[in-house]
């Protein structure tokens, strides 16, 4: 993934120090993140209808690298973000059957060229779009999502909430279909 020069690696350094904390940062860093991802996805896309599944993979690898990052390790965040949502999508790729002669039609029908999934990016700001994923998640959910934004483990999270590990797991679950329901419904209008 390209970024664009100091000012964004600067601007993405600070605003994942504070999105550990700070839920505006969060929505910043995404903010800042969109045009990244959108290009690395495309490059990585086999078809057309994978994009919005790999976005969402994409966007989880960029939360787990603000809740895994460790500024004492000597990398700036921008290289560690790039290789956590590279990875993300590559591991999302891998375990889905490779079918050729869908990825032959594709390919013939030039489904390539335009990718309408991306234009909710120049719709919505990112502030407006979590409020629409906050308003879809029942609390529970929020707060499993919010904790894990912010670096805590599935174990964590189930001793801050009382709940079980698997409980935990079952809420991200929900939250990543509900995140593509809403990545999938804005990208339709």
């Amino acid at each position: 993934m390209k970024n664009n020069g100091n000012g964004f690696s600067n601007k993405a350094q600070k605003l994942a120090l504070e999105a550990k904390n700070d839920k505006d940062a969060l929505s910043e860093l995404i903010c800042l993140y969109m045009k990244n991802i959108q290009n690395t996805v495309s490059s990585m896309a086999i078809s057309i209808d994978e994009v919005s599944d790999l976005s969402q993979e994409a966007l989880m690898g960029l939360c787990d690298a603000v809740k895994t990052y460790d500024e004492s390790k000597g990398a700036q965040f921008t290289t560690y973000a790039n290789v956590c949502i590279r990875n993300k999508i590559l591991s999302a790729l891998r375990k889905k059957p490779l079918a050729t002669d869908e990825i032959t039609e594709e390919i013939q029908d030039d489904k390539y060229d335009v990718n309408p999934e991306f234009s909710v990016v120049d719709k919505v700001r990112v502030g407006e779009l979590m409020e629409i994923i906050s308003k879809r998640l029942s609390k529970t959910e929020w707060e499993v999502f919010d904790r894990y934004v912010r670096g805590k483990s599935y174990e964590g999270i189930a001793k801050e909430l009382s709940m079980t590990t698997k409980n935990v797991d079952n809420a991200m679950q929900r939250v990543r279909k509900k995140l593509k329901a809403v990545l999938d419904g804005e990208n339709s209008n």
